[in-house]
């Protein structure tokens, strides 16, 4: 008995119908991918090639805008001291020589240690207390200083309040029918430094924000501001019943 086993033959078969058109297409489709891609990194490389180089500007320009306001207050202190030392020279010879030894100090404080970006607090306000002393000899107006700060590891940027200070000498009142008073108070709540300043302004002058328009001091320490203490600042000013008022609130640093 003979078994015969039946195979059935089922035929595979492969398409190879690629042809050379197809393999053309793909070989540019990845070719394109490559060149996209390649080209989507060497622009992210360079904007950020380009952004540092911006940042560097910024800083660069930043620093030089920082070191052309420091040089305006040089001379711009040194006239308003000669000034007093001046008015101080026609009635009081031996106080007069005090004041030049006084002003010989705040030229040494301003030329060796207002280099740095920021100075100890403490030194600062002793030498704005200086200069208050300084300049109140040339006013017959009631003069008011007050300061109460007992942290000594805050810092500041070097001379940033003294326009405050020169300013509200310059324009306070001379009226005799009226007092006529500057009056600065400086206090310390934490990091926030708040400065207060206030002095009698002229009847005849226009209540028009003369300040803002005319001190150069005041036009330097906002930009100072801006550029040190961004986000970090209040700064507020008005003129009421020939009164002008500067409230500056100022986070320091460590």
């Amino acid at each position: 008995m003979k078994l015969f086993l039946n195979h059935m033959v089922v035929p595979i078969h492969f398409n190879f119908s690629w042809n050379y058109t197809d393999l053309q297409y793909n070989r540019f489709f990845i070719a394109l991918l490559g060149l996209l891609g390649g080209g989507a990194i060497k622009l992210a490389l360079d904007r950020v090639n380009t952004q540092r180089r911006l940042n560097e500007m910024e800083k660069a320009n930043s620093l030089a805008e920082l070191t052309y306001l420091k040089a305006q207050l040089n001379p711009h202190f040194l006239f308003n001291s000669l000034n007093s030392l001046y008015t101080q020279l026609d009635f009081d010879l031996p106080q007069a020589k005090f004041t030049l030894v006084n002003i010989a100090d705040l030229l040494r404080y301003q030329l060796y240690e207002c280099s740095a970006d920021f100075v100890p607090l403490s030194k600062e306000l002793m030498h704005l207390e200086n200069y208050f002393n300084l300049q109140r000899i040339r006013t017959e107006a009631t003069t008011i200083l007050n300061v109460k700060v007992d942290n000594n590891n805050l810092t500041i940027s070097p001379l940033l309040l003294m326009p405050f200070v020169e300013n509200a000498f310059k324009h306070v009142s001379d009226d005799d029918s009226r007092e006529n008073i500057i009056q600065i108070d400086i206090q310390l709540t934490g990091e926030n430094l708040h400065f207060y300043c206030m002095n009698t302004s002229p009847v005849k002058e226009p209540l028009s924000g003369t300040y803002d328009s005319t001190g150069i001091g005041l036009q330097n320490v906002r930009q100072r501001l801006e550029l040190l203490y961004s986000n970090k600042y209040e700064l507020t000013t008005k003129e009421l019943d020939h009164k002008y008022y500067i409230y500056l609130n100022l986070i320091l640093n460590q």
